[in-house]
C-alpha cells in the first residue's frame, strides 16, 4: 500500500541517480499509437500498456499478464511474443495465441489544477453519444505514471465507461513533489472529478472514484470533498496504515515461524516506527531503541520484512536515521480515520479484496466491512480466493503467478454499470 521505504542512504543512492538520468537521455521508443484495449471475436479485452524503455505490458481476458520488449511492432520476451500494429494486435503466451481487434475510444489529454499545481490526465470516452458512467482511477502509492501503467482503465473504457486517469503530483507529467499525505491526494483525486465532469459534459452519467491500494484511502476521502455517486475499492482497507504496518510486520514474523511473544513484540517495534516518523524521529528515541536492542539479542532483528517502514529504521542507530529521515519522508497520513471517513459517506461502495494479500492484511478490514453491512450501509465485499495483492493469483506455495483473479474486472464493470 505504501512505496517501499528504502533508507540505505550512501553515495551509491546518488551515482545511481545520475545513471538513471543519463539513461533517459537516450529517447524512448513512442509505443503510443499501440497502447489501449483490443477486443477478441468472443467479446474478451486485451490491453497493452507503455512500459517504457521500448517494452509493452499485455494482459489477456482470462488474466494473464506479462511483458514484451522490442521494436517495430515486434515485442518478445522469452516464448511470449506480441505482434501489433495499432490496429490489430497478436500474442502469443503460455502455448496459446491471442489476437483481438482495436477497440475504439477517444482519448482527451488534460492540464488541471488541484490548488497551485498542474496535473496531467487524460478523459478515455467511449464512442456514441449516450451517457455513460465516469470512473476517476486513483492509483495507489507507486511513484511510477498511471497514465502509463494503469491497466484497467483500458478495461473499462473498452465496456462502455468513461474513464479519468491522472499522474499523481510528483510522478509522471504532473508537477509538484511526491507525497503520501492523503489530504493533498485527496483533494488532487478532487479536481480530477471536476476536470473528468467538465470535460465528459452532458454524456456524464453516475460518478465516482475507483482506487486500487493506497487509493483505497484516498478515494473515499475525495468523495467526501466532491459530489459522488460510487466508490470502488481494490485491494485496500479501512483500517489505517499505521494498523497495516503492525499487522503486516505480526503476519510476517508468524509466517517466518516465529513465536506468539516474538510476534506480539514485533508488533509493538513496527507501532513504535510508525509513531517515530509521524513525528520526524524527533527524540524520545528510548521505546524503539530497547525493543531493537533486546530484538537484536535475541536473534530475530534481521528477520523483519524487508521494504517495511519498521525494518528499514532499525538497521541504523537512531541519531543516523533522524539525521536521514526528512531526504526520505513522504509525509504518510500514518493515522488517517480510515473506517470513519468510510462511514460517512451514503453512497455505494464495493469492495474487491485478495484472500492471500500480503501486503495489506484483509482481517480488520473484512470486519470493519462486515459490521457496516449489518448496519445497513450500502457496502457490497467480495474477497477472492488465492489472490495476493494487486488481485494477482498465487499457487499452493504461496509464489505470484502473472495472472490476476477470475472475474475481478468484470466485477468492477458491473458494479459500476448499475449506478
Amino acid at each position: 500500500m505504501r512505496r517501499i521505504i528504502g533508507i540505505g542512504v550512501t553515495l551509491l543512492v546518488l551515482v545511481a541517480a545520475v545513471v538513471v538520468g543519463m539513461r533517459h537521455l537516450v529517447p524512448e521508443p513512442d509505443l503510443g499509437a499501440l497502447i489501449g484495449a483490443y477486443r477478441t471475436r468472443d467479446g474478451g479485452v486485451v490491453v497493452l500498456t507503455d512500459l517504457g524503455d521500448g517494452c509493452l505490458g499485455y494482459d489477456l481476458p482470462d488474466g494473464a499478464y506479462g511483458s514484451a520488449c522490442g521494436s517495430d511492432g515486434v515485442f518478445a520476451d522469452g516464448e511470449a511474443r506480441v505482434t501489433a500494429d495499432g490496429s490489430d494486435v497478436s500474442i502469443k503466451a503460455g502455448g496459446a495465441t491471442v489476437s483481438a481487434t482495436r477497440v475504439v475510444a477517444e482519448a482527451v489529454p488534460a492540464r488541471f489544477a488541484s490548488g497551485e499545481l498542474d496535473l496531467a490526465g487524460e478523459l478515455l470516452v467511449p464512442p456514441g453519444e449516450d451517457v455513460v458512467p465516469l470512473a476517476i482511477m486513483v492509483q495507489g502509492s507507486s511513484a511510477s505514471s498511471a497514465l502509463r501503467v494503469n491497466w484497467e482503465r483500458h478495461v473499462l473504457s473498452a465496456q462502455g465507461i468513461a474513464t479519468f486517469a491522472y499522474d499523481k503530483r510528483g510522478t509522471g507529467l504532473s508537477d509538484g513533489q511526491y507525497t503520501q499525505d492523503f489530504d493533498l491526494l485527496a483533494a488532487d483525486a478532487a479536481a480530477a472529478m471536476a476536470e473528468a465532469r467538465r470535460l465528459l459534459g452532458d454524456r456524464t452519467g453516475a460518478a465516482g472514484f475507483v482506487g486500487f491500494s493506497q487509493g483505497g484511502w484516498v478515494g473515499p476521502y475525495a468523495a467526501t470533498m466532491v459530489p459522488a455517486d460510487f466508490v470502488v475499492v481494490a485491494y485496500g482497507m479501512a483500517v489505517p496504515p499505521a494498523e497495516e504496518e503492525r499487522v503486516t510486520i505480526m503476519e510476517q514474523m508468524a509466517a517466518a515461524g516465529h513465536g506468539e511473544p516474538v510476534v506480539e513484540t514485533a508488533g509493538e517495534l513496527a507501532s513504535e516506527a510508525v509513531a517515530l516518523a509521524s513525528r520526524g524521529f524527533g527524540e524520545p528515541w528510548d521505546g524503539f531503541s530497547a525493543i531493537t536492542e533486546a530484538a537484536e539479542k535475541e536473534g530475530w532483528l534481521g528477520d523483519l520484512p524487508e521494504g517495511s517502514l519498521t525494518q528499514a529504521v532499525s538497521r541504523f542507530p537512531m541519531w543516523i536515521t533522524a539525521m536521514i529521515w526528512p531526504f526520505f519522508d513522504d509525509q504518510t497520513s500514518w493515522y488517517y480515520p480510515a473506517e470513519e471517513v468510510l462511514r460517512s459517506l451514503d453512497l455505494p461502495q464495493l469492495w474487491l479484496l485478495g484472500e492471500l494479500d500480503e501486503s495489506t492484511p484483509i482481517g480488520g478490514t473484512v470486519e470493519i466491512l462486515e459490521a457496516m453491512q449489518v448496519e445497513g450501509f450500502p457496502v457490497t465485499l467480495q474477497i477472492f480466493p488465492g489472490a495476493g495483492h494487486g488481485m494477482v493469483m498465487k499457487d499452493a506455495e504461496g509464489t505470484r503467478l502473472n495472472r490476476v483473479a477470475e472475474g475481478y474486472m468484470a466485477r468492477i464493470v458491473d458494479f459500476v454499470t448499475l449506478q
